[in-house]
């Protein structure tokens, strides 16, 4: 502002930041602008003369030749990216149809009849020896039904023992409907749920009046199996089961360790 007797700094602002990108540095022995995009400055010391000499502050009234240069740059640009896009899509719609016909013919070869008369027979050798081994069981035999271990403890019984009521089929698959000593379960079951226990039915088992019995869910009939309660139900108190507000201590049974398990002191636990 000194050296040009002017009171507008800007004036000369672009030169010094043109003056500050350019100037190399002792340690780096490259500009900033270099250090900061990897590359040298793409301006010209010529360019700023021109703009210091017009006057130019804001860059919309930079010359008239400099921005139709500019745009004639932009256009060839343009032109040639048109051509090469047409090139490039032609090629690639070439190549397009080309992996598609060929993996329409890789699907059709991997796709042949062989691996599907395969998979049938598989299932059909499986149906078959499904429905043999149900052909194996008439009313009256005693089965068994796996127990969860979460409705048992590592000593009691792992299978509830069961009578085949009665023997369903219903689109070539055989299902039992089965009753324990407690009741009749809710639900039937395939071959692939029961386990054969013809040779050890229990006595009290075969003696049973099926008539007499009541419907009953599966998770009811272990506990009561495992438990040999009169219940199915457990209880969740919180204290130690020493009075009649306890749902097991009411109905006459001790508790199990299925009964609030986490919690120790139980009063009802028998001897």
């Amino acid at each position: 502002m000194t050296t040009y007797n002017s009171s507008h700094w800007s004036d000369g602002l672009l030169p010094v930041i043109y003056g500050i990108n350019t100037r190399a540095s002792v340690v780096t022995k490259t500009t900033p602008y270099q250090v900061m995009f990897g590359q040298a400055p793409r301006s010209y010391s010529d360019f700023w003369k021109l703009v210091k000499e017009n006057g130019i502050v804001d860059e919309e009234n930079l010359q008239t030749p400099i921005c139709d240069s500019n745009d004639d740059i932009i256009d060839n640009e343009n032109d040639c990216a048109d051509v090469i896009d047409e090139d490039i899509i032609q090629l690639v719609q070439q190549l397009s149809d080309e992996v598609v016909a060929s993996s329409l013919v890789d699907l059709s070869l991997s796709y042949s009849p062989t691996v599907t008369s395969q998979k049938t027979r598989h299932d059909l050798h499986y149906q078959a020896s499904i429905i043999s081994e149900a052909k194996k069981f008439n009313l009256n035999d005693c089965v068994g039904l796996q127990i969860h271990t979460v409705d048992r403890t590592n000593t009691d019984a792992k299978l509830l023992p069961c009578l085949i009521i009665e023997k369903l089929e219903k689109d070539g698959k055989i299902t039992f409907k089965l009753a324990c000593e407690y009741g009749k379960l809710e639900i039937p079951y395939s071959i692939e749920h029961v386990v054969d226990l013809k040779m050890v039915c229990p006595e009290a088992l075969k003696h049973i009046v099926i008539d007499d019995l009541n419907g009953i869910t599966f998770i009811e009939a272990c506990k009561l199996y495992v438990r040999t309660l009169t219940t199915g139900r457990t209880c969740d108190c919180k204290g130690k089961c020493a009075t009649k507000q306890c749902s097991c201590k009411k109905m006459g049974v001790f508790c199990s360790t299925k009964c609030h398990s986490k919690r120790g002191g139980c009063a009802n636990m028998g001897e």
